[in-house]
C-alpha cells in the first residue's frame, strides 16, 4: 500500500484500467446515495455513517466490511480563519470535547452503527453518566 515503485504502479493501474466495465463511476456520495435507494447501483465504496442513514430509506441496503479490512477514519472539527464568531465555536468544540459529552457522542455512534455492541456498552456508560444519559 502506497507503494512508490514504478512496477507497483503500473500493476495499481492495470487493476483500475480491468475494472473500468464494472463500474458506474467515481461518483459523490449524494449520487452514490440516490443510486443505492433506487437501487441502480448494488454495490459502492461509502462511509458507515452514510450507508445506515441510507437504510432507512431502503431495507435492501446493508454496511459491512470486507474480511479484508476497510481503512480507518476520524471525524474532527475546525475553525475557518475568518469565522465571524470564533469564540462560540471554540467553546463548542471544547464542549464536545469534555470526556462526559465525547463519551455520550461515542456511543451514540456505536449505537448507530451496531445496535447489539451499542446496547452492550448501555450499561457501562449508564453507570458513568447516570440520568445525564437520558437527555441523549
Amino acid at each position: 500500500m502506497n507503494s512508490t515503485e514504478l512496477s507497483e504502479l503500473e500493476q495499481a493501474r492495470q487493476k483500475l484500467v480491468e475494472q473500468v466495465p464494472f463500474l458506474m463511476g467515481y461518483l459523490d456520495v449524494v449520487s452514490i446515495g440516490d443510486r443505492l435507494i433506487s437501487e441502480d447501483l448494488w454495490t459502492a465504496h461509502i462511509y458507515s455513517g452514510d450507508a445506515l442513514f441510507l437504510a432507512q430509506e431502503n431495507e435492501a441496503i446493508h454496511y459491512f466490511i470486507p474480511e479484508e479490512g476497510a481503512p480507518m477514519w476520524i471525524d474532527c472539527l475546525a475553525i475557518p480563519r475568518d469565522a465571524q464568531n470564533k469564540n462560540i465555536a471554540e467553546t463548542f468544540i471544547n464542549y464536545i470535547l469534555e470526556g462526559k459529552v465525547s463519551a455520550v457522542a461515542v456511543f451514540l455512534l456505536i449505537l448507530w452503527i451496531s445496535g447489539v455492541l451499542g446496547q452492550y456498552l448501555m450499561c457501562p456508560l449508564k453507570a458513568v453518566l447516570g440520568s445525564q444519559l437520558d437527555r441523549f
